[in-house]
């Protein structure tokens, strides 16, 4: 399944945060695509990468909602070879 594209305010809705919060994202080096717009997928593994939880001394809600999300997403069944 292909990641899908998002602007940056849907990934502050996403996220709930703001849609400055989410700038200051991408000024730390989220990956962006050219139009500006976000891999929705690829923004929360980067999220989860860039600030894991562990090692973050204060409470940064958008980290935090990121991992809930990735934890709780379906794994894609693994296929079978016949």
């Amino acid at each position: 399944m292909p990641d899908r594209v998002i602007t940056k305010a849907e990934f502050a809705r996403l996220l709930d945060v703001s849609p400055a919060r989410v700038s200051q994202y991408v000024a730390a080096g989220m990956p962006v695509r050219r139009d500006g717009r976000l891999y929705a997928r690829r923004s929360l593994k980067w999220l989860r990468a860039a600030y894991p939880l562990w090692r973050i001394n204060w409470y940064d809600r958008g980290v935090w909602r990121a991992e809930r999300i990735l934890k709780d997403r379906p794994r894609a069944a693994p296929r079978r070879v016949v």
